[in-house]
């Protein structure tokens, strides 16, 4: 509108380590004590391997479960329902998103929890992926399964159509982006 309702005081500050490709943004709001953290990764389903549509979405699942302070400890997850008033996540063909909001005495926390996340999803020691427990991820890849079978609305499905009729066969764009319920069942 004309007369914004709100304006945004500070600037943003953006930054970044161009040799990882991390960027960033900060945007303050001194009008609130609560801190949303974003965290973009440009990795989606159009990276999922020709037969095994929706391994992207269930790696955002399990990103849930991984245990940054070792084996032993309990799951990104728990921490982030201790911490959070709001968190979710979505992955798309393009990319895959997590966002969460938290009271600004636990920033520090979040972006931990962040940081960690960034470091399992590239799998190095000392833990990567050993950390996830067997029926955890059995777990997930049945939540996985049950929100593809629950579909999607109508808008989805009618894109889906569309994206079939623009790509050819096999092409990133032409898939499910959540996943093939049957291709997903046979991940291990």
């Amino acid at each position: 509108s004309a007369t914004p309702r709100f304006a945004f005081n500070t600037a943003e500050r953006r930054g970044g380590i161009s040799a990882k490709g991390l960027r960033f943004v900060i945007m303050p709001d001194p009008t609130t004590q609560l801190v949303e953290v974003d965290v973009h990764y440009e990795v989606g389903s159009r990276e999922d391997p020709v037969g095994k549509a929706g391994l992207a979405h269930l790696v955002e699942h399990l990103m849930f479960q991984t245990r940054p302070d070792g084996p032993d400890t309990q799951p990104i997850f728990q921490t982030l329902l201790d911490i959070s008033t709001f968190m979710n996540a979505f992955t798309n063909e393009d990319m895959t998103h997590y966002w969460t909001t938290v009271h600004a005495e636990n920033l520090d926390a979040m972006l931990k929890i962040e940081a960690m996340r960034m470091f399992y999803a590239a799998d190095l020691p000392p833990f990567g992926c050993s950390t996830l427990k067997e029926y955890e991820f059995e777990r997930e890849r049945d939540v996985v399964r049950n929100e593809i079978r629950a579909g999607s609305s109508a808008e989805d499905y009618i894109e889906q159509l569309i994206g079939a009729q623009l790509y050819p066969p096999h092409h990133a764009y032409s898939r499910e982006t959540g996943g093939d319920d049957q291709q997903i069942a046979s991940a291990s």
